[in-house]
């Protein structure tokens, strides 16, 4: 039960939150015409909050990750796909940030 809530918070939670960010983000930009295309102050504040959070749960599992040693050769490769998929959810928020501001 320990290890299915800690792999829920550390890789599945945070790409539900990536997914989220980049659905909105391209319901946003398809919703609106170009001229119409300003980011509310709040909006922009709530998706910065819900990419740090992302961003602090990927990095704490990988952190965590590679805090702890593998024992075996499968177990490690399990880690490295892991690994993978946390550092993968660290930058997807970064770049879905940088994407709304360059195509608002």
């Amino acid at each position: 039960m320990r290890k299915a809530l800690q792999r829920f918070l550390g890789f599945l939670l945070p790409g539900l939150l990536n997914a989220g960010l980049a659905v909105w983000i391209v319901w946003h930009l398809a919703s609106a015409p170009g001229y119409a295309r300003r980011l509310s102050f709040g909006a922009f504040v709530l998706l910065y909050a819900v990419g740090g959070l992302t961003i602090v749960l990927s990095c704490a599992s990988a952190f965590l990750l590679l805090a702890t040693g593998a024992s075996g050769s499968v177990d490690a490769a399990q880690r490295r796909l892991w690994l993978m998929l946390a550092l993968v959810n660290t930058t997807i928020p970064s770049v879905l940030m940088l994407l709304l501001l360059a195509l608002r």
